[in-house]
């Protein structure tokens, strides 16, 4: 019996295993499962790293305490012990006698085995995790830039190499006279560097798109390695391609044997042959998403969650499925006879006799567990998608009249004359700002990072005075700061200096002066980061006055007060005299996760990290005081006497002398940052809850004043003007709070692009935008389609791609990136706005289509889903060769739709059955419009096809002079193409040739769409356009803020249409 919960998979060493509890290690026999000897070590973890002949090598570890211990083998007794100074990363190597170990606190040490003493250590000065690795008795250490070679018995340097690149790892692999290493650039570009053993020479760069953990060696001179989605071979020593294989899902599993190399995604396992690269065979699976892979002797094993399921390597057969084994699985022999061990739901050791997992071996339940211990498991309803059964089709459906289909369908009402209705401005785009006099500077971006604007407000009143425009500046990043009109921006490619009265560049510097905070400002320096230092840059001409071997790269937070700064990065704090740049001292490697400000008082400086909160000497640096609370996740926040920090569900007040708990109050659901109020009494929390984040709290009183509905969280910290709290919130928002009445007294936005297209019913309209210029996403919205204001938002943020929506429902698809969000599909009431039901399974990459009670759309991974409306039940899923971002489009029975693997696929609606393909000369990302048995597909080669819907034939071809991303609309005889070439163009849809040509002032990324004889379609030139659909000749046009590449939808002879001005538009 094990004593207590087991952490992790057994250590096999010869005829035992080795188990981790918290209570310690026990060895177990492997042929009976029979206790040999416990050793008890109650610890938040321990772990088995190594055995090598009569030793075990234990890790035993709380949250800043680490110990290794080495015990017998045979007995389990002590025989040395050592104090660690942080956890070890990666695990410990043995070399003959030696152990070497790599502390988290930034050392390399090496031990003797046998007693324990030390041998050699070498500190380390890079943030990053180092990478080590042991071949042919030559130690190799990877820090930050650096590669040394090193003897690992006397720690002695036998050469180094330094990159140009921002981090490389430890050797990969050796092959011949070489090793080979992995360097990674700051835009995400790899190389693999081939290095000289003897010498460290470089003796080639080759282009390399592999992930480092997923390189494998066979053959001493072929390599194979899976990247994002492709799986590569190459021929060594020049890294020859051989050949690829394109996955089509990101990051897949994958393993591989002598012969052949298997890979497993969200559907399907499939086999290469490693020679040619070629599938030898695909099994089809259900949908799995966080399933592992691992094979051995021919067989070839998919453990998910609970279940075990066993193919035949040779052919993908599968033998047998097993549920009740979860967390790990590892591979041995109890006996003679090969074995999987495994651990059951109850957290007990199952060992299975492999040769008995077979398609004709009747398998015996697992014992039951004790009703306490089976796990409860919820599943969503079958019918989640019920409220969209019997309604209305209204969306990306072909036959809509708004869109592409019929012309003639909707004709009662008047013409649109382009006159304004109103417009609706899409909140977000304000990133990060700064208050320096009476005008608040905040920054925002339209096209990131090319467009940044700077607007000028009046802090009062939220008026914007003035915009300035850093049009194509790349220095330009999300992190500055402004004096004396003076506007400091640092960034991965640089830091610049502009004035903002003459709109002209003071002076710039190129180079890597990273900054993930608002870079502060001291008398006539700026601080900010350089490469792996803290640099001091002088205002007016750019030049480092001083620097400090402190990386500010990571999570980095400064305090400044007088002539001070307390500044935290990784694991360590600094307090630094900022006239002459001398650091007075460091407190360092005793803290894991800092997450806040360091502040500095009269005599102290305070901070907290995860589970305790200090007090430091401000002359010296020694600790007065630290007081465990556990789970602190915001703080410190001095007060006269006391010290505020926020654990989970309580706010505790700490004596600012002792460290004694003074006071404690519980509130909902924690805090996530707090922040004090300069020139008030006032503390502002921001909260976990996502529809109650702000939190003003008065420490007098120990009363909350203050609690404030919003989108989200803020950016950067809050600001005090006057008797105004100002606020950036990550929706993109700048808000103004009265903390005289505790009233809402302004919102600034200037809105972000809204590209998507509007979805109009007849009582509203439905946008999706952006909230973040970093990525796709936004909230949902629904507008009174007569006045454009808004009825509700969606709670969570969700793609751009055009929803679906019915007379009861709304179904989006859900991008979020945070695991604290919904992800997948979302399904809205359209009236309310609440969320009905979330499918977790799908991340959609097209929009949707529906017909005859069935959704269609595509997935991540290159696959064309079907499901069932009323049950959300999966009918089929058809997987290509390439992404998918062209909507399917649909007739009576086929589903058309094309891929960047440039085909263009027909499908059997019923069966998901291939059809036909046809093959394009460029990747198809623009929907297909489908009419009278002919299928109209663009590519981003320039190329329209009219291909038959029977057969899959060509019937014509038209070339434009630019790519095609918009769709093609059709309408009784005419085709009508958008080009990026700057024109429209009207083809007669049954031989192709051209009618007529519309140019417009820029590229065309708005789809056209048709109704009334009328075609519209917006452009970069910022205008929409409305042409007659006979002749070719413009109606009228309407003139934005900003290029149109929203998709028109007309309705009721009116227009909706975005801009990337950030405003939705209705034109009568």
């Amino acid at each position: 019996m094990v004593p207590g919960k087991i952490l992790g998979p057994p250590t096999i060493d010869g005829d035992v295993l080795f188990l981790a509890s918290r209570e310690g290690v026990t060895c177990v026999e492997r042929n009976n499962g029979k206790t040999r000897w416990s050793y008890a070590s109650k610890a938040d973890w321990n772990e088995v790293y190594t055995i090598q002949e009569d030793l075990v090598l234990l890790g035993t570890g709380s949250m800043h305490d680490y110990t290794l211990s080495a015990v017998e083998r045979s007995s389990g007794t002590l025989r040395w012990t050592r104090k660690l100074r942080g956890y070890l990363s990666p695990d410990p190597i043995l070399y003959k006698e030696l152990l070497i170990l790599c502390e988290s606190n930034g050392h390399i040490a090496v031990l003797d085995r046998q007693s324990g003493a030390l041998r050699w250590e070498r500190p380390l000065r890079s943030r990053f995790t180092p990478g080590q690795k042991l071949l042919a008795g030559v130690l190799y250490l990877a820090e930050g830039k650096m590669l040394y070679s090193l003897d690992p018995r006397s720690g002695k340097e036998r050469w180094h190499y330094t990159t140009d690149a921002f981090h490389l790892t430890a050797p990969l692999f050796a092959a011949g006279s070489r090793i080979y290493l992995l360097q990674t650039y700051l835009g995400g570009g790899k190389m693999l560097v081939a290095l000289d053993r003897e010498s460290g020479a470089a003796q080639g760069r080759f282009a390399f798109s592999c992930n480092d953990d997923k390189v494998y060696l066979y053959d001493q001179d072929k390599v194979i390695c899976s990247d994002y989605d492709h799986i590569r071979r190459y021929s060594l020593p020049d890294l020859d391609e051989q050949w690829t294989y394109y996955t089509g899902v990101s990051s897949p599993e994958v393993v591989h044997t002598d012969r052949d190399f298997y890979y497993l995604d969200n559907h399907q396992l499939v086999a290469l042959d490693l020679a040619s690269g070629q599938p030898r065979w695909s099994t089809a699976r259900r949908s799995c998403q966080q399933a592992t892979l691992s094979a051995h002797r021919g067989r070839l094993y998919i453990h998910d969650q609970d279940t075990l399921e066993i193919y035949a390597a040779g052919d993908g057969k599968k033998l047998i499925q097993l549920v009740g084994l979860h967390n790990w699985l590892t591979f041995t022999e109890v006996g003679a006879v090969p074995a999987l061990l495994g651990q059951d739901v109850c957290d007990r050791i199952v060992a299975l006799a492999l040769e008995t997992l077979g398609e004709r071996s009747q398998l015996v339940p697992l014992e039951p567990c004790a009703a306490s211990q089976i796990p409860t498991t919820t599943s969503p309803p079958s019918n989640l998608l019920a409220p969209l059964q019997s309604a209305v089709t209204l969306g990306m459906y072909r036959e809509d009249p708004g869109h592409t289909g019929d012309a003639s369908a909707e004709t009662t009402h008047r013409l649109p004359t382009g006159k304004l209705r109103y417009r609706h401005q899409a909140p977000g785009g304000i990133q990060t700002m700064v208050l320096e006099g009476d005008t608040l500077y905040a920054l925002s971006f339209k096209e990131f990072p090319d467009t940044a604007l700077l607007h000028l407000l009046d802090p009062s009143t939220g008026r914007e005075r003035e915009r300035i425009a850093f049009a194509a500046n790349k220095l330009v990043g999300p992190w500055f700061n402004v004096h004396d009109n003076m506007f400091y921006s640092a960034s991965s490619v640089g830091l610049i200096a502009i004035d903002l009265k003459k709109k002209q560049t003071l002076w710039s510097q190129q180079g890597n002066w990273y900054s993930t905070f608002l870079p502060p400002i001291y008398n006539d320096v700026l601080l900010t980061g350089r490469e792996e230092d803290l640099a001091a840059v002088e205002l007016n001409t750019g030049k480092v006055r001083w620097s400090l071997p402190i990386d500010v790269r990571g999570f980095a937070t400064f305090s400044i007060v007088g002539n001070l700064a307390a500044v935290t990065s990784d694991n360590s704090m600094h307090l630094i005299e900022l006239d002459s740049g001398k650091l007075r001292w460091t407190v360092q490697g005793a803290f894991v996760g800092i997450q806040n400000h360091a502040v500095i008082t009269d005599a102290s400086v305070f901070f907290c990290q995860l589970h305790y909160c200090y007090a430091f000497d401000l002359t010296n640096g020694a600790q007065r005081w630290k007081t465990e609370l556990k789970l602190l996740n915001t703080g410190p926040l001095p007060t006269r006497d006391g010290v505020f920090v926020g654990k989970q569900n309580e706010l505790v007040e700490l004596d600012a002398k002792t460290g004694v708990v003074r006071w404690r109050s519980s509130v909902p659901k924690g805090f996530f940052k707090a922040f004090h109020l300069p020139a008030s009494r006032y503390l502002l929390f921001q909260q976990l809850n996502e529809d109650q984040p702000f939190l003003v709290f008065d420490p007098v009183t120990k009363k909350e004043r203050y609690s404030l509905p919003s989108s989200g969280g803020f950016w950067n910290a809050p600001m005090l003007y006057r008797n105004l709290l100002i606020l950036s919130e990550s929706s993109g928002e700048v808000l103004a709070v009265d903390l005289a009445t505790f009233t809402e007294r302004y919102r600034f936005s200037p809105g972000l692009p809204v590209n998507g297209q509007p979805i109009v019913t007849e009582q509203a309209v439905f946008l999706t935008g952006q909230d973040s210029v970093t990525f796709p996403e936004g909230h949902l919205v629904r507008l009174d389609r007569t006045t454009g204001t808004e009825t509700w938002k969606s709670a969570w943020r969700v793609s751009s791609l055009p929803p679906l929506v019915t007379d009861r429902a709304v179904l989006t698809a859900c991008e979020n990136r945070s695991f604290t969000r919904p992800s997948g599909v979302l399904l809205y009431d359209s009236e309310s706005g609440k969320l009905l039901a979330n499918v977790k399974d799908y991340q959609l990459t097209t929009p949707i289509n529906r017909l005859a009670g069935r959704l269609f759309f595509g997935l991540d991974g290159g696959r064309m889903n079907c499901l069932d409306e009323a049950t959300g039940r999966e009918v089929w899923s058809f997987k290509t060769g390439g992404d998918i971002h062209s909507a399917p489009s649909l007739d009576t029975s086929g589903v058309y739709f094309g891929s960047e693997d440039h085909v263009l696929y027909a499908l059997e609606q019923q069966s998901g059955a291939l059809r036909w393909t046809f093959a394009t000369a460029g990747p198809l990302q623009a929907t297909p419009a489908v009419r009278a048995g002919v299928v109209y597909a663009a590519d981003q080669k320039g190329l329209l096809y009219a291909v038959d819907t029977a057969g899959g034939t060509l019937r014509w071809k038209f070339k434009t002079e630019g790519p095609i991303v918009a769709d093609p609309a059709v309408s009784k005889d005419l085709v009508v193409l958008a080009s990026t070439d700057h024109r429209l163009y009207a083809l007669d849809a049954s031989s192709g040739k051209l009618v007529w040509v519309y140019r417009t002032g820029g590229s065309i990324f708005s789809s056209p769409s048709i109704a009334d004889g009328r075609m519209y379609v917006g452009s970069d030139d910022k205008k929409l356009h409305a042409i007659n659909l006979s002749t070719g000749t413009p109606s009228w046009t309407f003139e934005t803020g900003g290029p149109v590449r929203s998709t028109p939808t007309i309705r009721a002879g009116v227009v909706y249409v975005g801009s990337q001005d950030g405003y939705l538009y209705a034109l009568e």
